[in-house]
C-alpha cells in the first residue's frame, strides 16, 4: 500500500482560501504577504460566504435551520483564480466538476496521488475539515498527501490539528451519502512554481474586488437582520469576524497602492473608514461568545453598523471602478 506525506501547512486566515494558498507559497518559497494575496484572490472584499446570505431567505426556519447556522459553503468555481494564482508565482491547473450532475473524473485519484507524489501540494474545495460545531466546515484547504491503506487524503485546513486530519477518497467534493440534499462540487487546483508577476497584482486586485459583489453581500446581511428569523450567535459572530478583518486587510492593499497611484487615496480612505465601522460591528459580535443577535434592539443595531458600511463601499467601488490601475503598477512595500 502507497503513501505520501508533504511537509506542507496551512496558514491561518478568516479565509480559509487565502489561508490555503499562502500555505502553498510558503512551501515552495515564494513570499507570502496575506494582505496582497486576500486582495489579489478578492476574498478581502467578499461579504457573501454563508449560503443565507449568498441566497434567498426562507420563509419560515425551524430550530435546526438558524440564520448563519454553520451549514457549510455554496459551490463555487476557481475558474477565476488561475490569473491571481499566476501573478503570485504559480503556474496553476484546474479541476472542476458538478459531481451531483456527473460522475467523478476516471482515475482523479491517481492522478491527483501521482501529483502528491512529485511532491505538490493541492489546494481543493472541501478538503479543509470543520472545526466543532460553531463553525462552519472549511471552505478551502491543502491536500498534503495520501494513504492506500485508509484509502483517505492527508488535508491540512483551519484548525487541522483539532480535526480528523483524513478524508476518505470518495469524501472529496462532499459525501456521497448527501448526494441527495446537498450539491457536491469537485474543485481542485495543482500549482507548480513559476515567474511572479508583481506588475500585474494591483489590476487584478481591482478586478477582483469589483467582482466580489460585497456591497450585495452586505444588502443580503442587512436584509437578514432586519427580520424577526432566528440567528445562530456563534456562526453569525464567526462571519462578523471574517468580514471586519477582510476588509481591514482591503483597507491596508489600497493604502499601499495610494502611495505608489494618489489616484488610488480616495478608495484607500474610504474602505479604511468602512473598515473601523466594521470593527464596531465585529465588537457587537465576539466569537465565540456571539453577542446579541436575538434581541430587536441588538439586531437593530447590527443593522445599522451595516448599513453605514455599506454607504461607504458603494462609493468606494464606484470610485474604483472609475480609476485607472495600470498593468506597470508597482505595489509599494509594507510600511
Amino acid at each position: 500500500m502507497a503513501r505520501q506525506y508533504i511537509p506542507a501547512r496551512y496558514v491561518w486566515s478568516w479565509s480559509s482560501l487565502t489561508g490555503s494558498v499562502l500555505g502553498l507559497l510558503e512551501h515552495v518559497g515564494l513570499p507570502a504577504d496575506s494582505v496582497l494575496v486576500g486582495c489579489l484572490l478578492g476574498e478581502t472584499m467578499r461579504s457573501s460566504g454563508p449560503p443565507d446570505v449568498a441566497g434567498s431567505a426562507p420563509a419560515t426556519v425551524d430550530d435546526q435551520t438558524e440564520l448563519f447556522a454553520p451549514t457549510g459553503y455554496p459551490p463555487r468555481s476557481l475558474v477565476n483564480l488561475i490569473e491571481p494564482l499566476q501573478a503570485l508565482g504559480l503556474d496553476a491547473t484546474l479541476h472542476e466538476r458538478d459531481l451531483s450532475c456527473e460522475r467523478p473524473p476516471r482515475f482523479f485519484t491517481r492522478r491527483l496521488k501521482a501529483v502528491l507524489n512529485a511532491e505538490r501540494p493541492l489546494i481543493a474545495y472541501g478538503a479543509g475539515r470543520a472545526v466543532g460545531p460553531s463553525v462552519p466546515p472549511a471552505e478551502f484547504g491543502l491536500i498534503v498527501g495520501y494513504d492506500d491503506e485508509r484509502r483517505a487524503y492527508r488535508v491540512d485546513g483551519p484548525l487541522s490539528a483539532e480535526v480528523d486530519a483524513w478524508l476518505p477518497f470518495d469524501e472529496l467534493g462532499g459525501s456521497p451519502l448527501t448526494a441527495a440534499v446537498d450539491r457536491r462540487w469537485l474543485a481542485v487546483i495543482d500549482a507548480s512554481v513559476d515567474e511572479p508577476q508583481p506588475d500585474r497584482v494591483a489590476a487584478l486586485a481591482r478586478s477582483a474586488a469589483l467582482d466580489a459583489a460585497g456591497p450585495r453581500g452586505l444588502e443580503r446581511w442587512i436584509e437578514l437582520l432586519e427580520t424577526d428569523l432566528p440567528i445562530d450567535p456563534q456562526g453569525h459572530a464567526w462571519w462578523a469576524q471574517g468580514l471586519a478583518a477582510g476588509r481591514a486587510e482591503a483597507a491596508q492593499f489600497w493604502g499601499r497602492c495610494a502611495r505608489s497611484l494618489p489616484g488610488l487615496t480616495s478608495v484607500a480612505d474610504l474602505i479604511q473608514r468602512e473598515a473601523l465601522t466594521l470593527s464596531r460591528f465585529a465588537t457587537l459580535h465576539p466569537y465565540p461568545t456571539g453577542g446579541d443577535s436575538g434581541s430587536a434592539v441588538g439586531r437593530t443595531l447590527s443593522a445599522r453598523t451595516l448599513i453605514e458600511a455599506l454607504a461607504l463601499e458603494r462609493e468606494a467601488i464606484d470610485r474604483l471602478a472609475a480609476a485607472t490601475v495600470p498593468n506597470s503598477l508597482t505595489l509599494a512595500p509594507p510600511s
